[in-house]
């Protein structure tokens, strides 16, 4: 991360937005497959993949801010979050190793593998100057990622029963419809019951 020292504030900034994008459609990502049904053992470890997508993602945006809150007290300070790096990684390889025996044909873990690997911190000193390419690369991925797994969620969403879907299907209805409890926790309701609310 010292090379991003050398670059100017304008660069430095658009990373930082590009960290920011990135955390938006990893949580993106994440919540759209919490509407998923099927709850299986592929599901907990894509759910957990996604996490860790932000975990990664908001490690990024640690870094980036680590050397624009540095910059303006004039420090030079190597990166940080080192054990946070590896420890993300071997999440995201044992969830990889997981879904790899288990025959699932999930891209998730593998791209964010990838990314993840390119940004360790053995990587850092081994690419050296070279380091804000990879960086950037590791980014790209994850964004590219972030935006094919979002569209491909939301088509899977809207040709399959989902708990949106449900929601959306109790939604257009004219009726009034409230489920809940016996203890008066509601478990859903649909708009025309807020309405009479």
């Amino acid at each position: 991360m010292l090379n991003f020292y050398t670059f100017p504030e304008a660069v430095r900034i658009m990373f930082s937005v590009l960290t920011i994008i990135n955390a938006g459609f990893a949580a993106l990502v994440f919540i759209l497959h919490q509407y998923r049904l099927n709850r299986g053992t592929s599901y907990w470890l894509n759910s957990a993949a996604a996490f860790l997508v932000i975990c990664q993602a908001l490690i990024y945006a640690a870094l980036i801010a680590q050397v624009q809150y540095n910059i303006t007290d004039g420090f030079i300070v190597v990166s940080g979050y080192i054990i946070a790096r590896y420890v993300v990684f071997a999440a995201i390889a044992a969830i990889f190793l997981f879904l790899y025996n288990i025959k699932e044909k999930s891209l998730l873990p593998g791209i964010v593998l990838a990314a993840s690997f390119l940004t360790l911190p053995f990587m850092e000193t081994w690419t050296g100057s070279f380091f804000p390419v990879v960086f950037s690369s590791a980014l790209a991925i994850l964004l590219v990622s972030g935006v094919w797994h979002t569209v491909k969620i939301r088509g899977e969403l809207a040709t399959s029963i989902s708990g949106l879907s449900i929601k959306e299907a109790m939604d257009s209805l004219d009726t009034a419809i409230l489920f809940y409890k016996k203890n008066g926790h509601i478990l859903m309701l649909n708009g025309k019951m807020q309405e009479l609310m």
